[in-house]
């Protein structure tokens, strides 16, 4: 196999079953979407993949977030797609914002005053798209939905050491399910870094321009 590329990752377990795959755009370039089965649909060839006429057995898209062994190369590509001074998807309309969330974004959700983590907002990234709750039922971290409530599902970026605005992805955790209204910011960055914590998941930074926009909000 020629690894003469600048781009390379960890194998991904399991990858033989996948059947379908596509990116998540420039900026997400340590992530990418797979299913299942392949469809060959006329919207799935044209890349209207919310118009896939075998959705029920195809199954819906989930996020596989990549652990790059190249950092510095993604985090070019990473800073040449974003640019903090002309983000503004931040603001107080959450279900507007829920609403152009698609899967592999990050997002950003205000915390309560009291909360075990001591934080002014939680960092999430999007495995399920703005949905309505069907049934009710208590979230794996422990918050309760009732029919009718418009959910978003993502995974935590948790504080971590010292630094305010270092992060680590817990991709192997269970999904937390956030109410759509309580959405504070989307579409930001998370940089890659060079250092990984055991286990090997990747630390990321929260950019000082991005925080200080979602502290005003939160």
């Amino acid at each position: 196999m020629d690894r003469e590329h600048e781009y390379d990752c960890e194998p991904i377990p399991g990858c033989r079953d996948f059947h379908s795959v596509h990116s998540v755009g420039s900026m997400k370039v340590g992530k990418l979407l797979k299913r299942g089965l392949a469809c060959f649909c006329f919207s799935c060839i044209q890349g209207n993949w919310e118009g896939c006429e075998n959705r029920a057995w195809a199954g819906d898209w989930m996020l596989e977030v990549l652990v790059p062994f190249n950092s510095a190369y993604v985090r070019n590509v990473q800073l040449q797609e974003f640019n903090a001074d002309d983000w503004h998807d931040v603001g107080v309309n959450g279900n507007y914002f829920a609403s152009i969330l698609e899967v592999g974004d990050n997002f950003a959700v205000a915390a309560s005053p009291d909360n075990e983590e001591n934080v002014d907002f939680y960092v999430l990234v999007c495995t399920r798209k703005a949905y309505t709750c069907k049934t009710a039922f208590v979230c794996k971290w422990g918050e309760e939905f009732i029919p009718g409530d418009s959910l978003i599902e993502g995974l935590y970026y948790q504080k971590y050491g010292l630094g305010v605005d270092t992060y680590v992805l817990l991709r192997k955790s269970q999904k937390a399910h956030i109410l759509a209204e309580h959405v504070c910011a989307v579409k930001f960055l998370m940089l890659l870094c060079d250092h990984r914590v055991s286990g090997n998941d990747p630390v990321y930074k929260l950019q000082r321009r991005v925080e200080e926009a979602i502290l005003e909000q939160a």
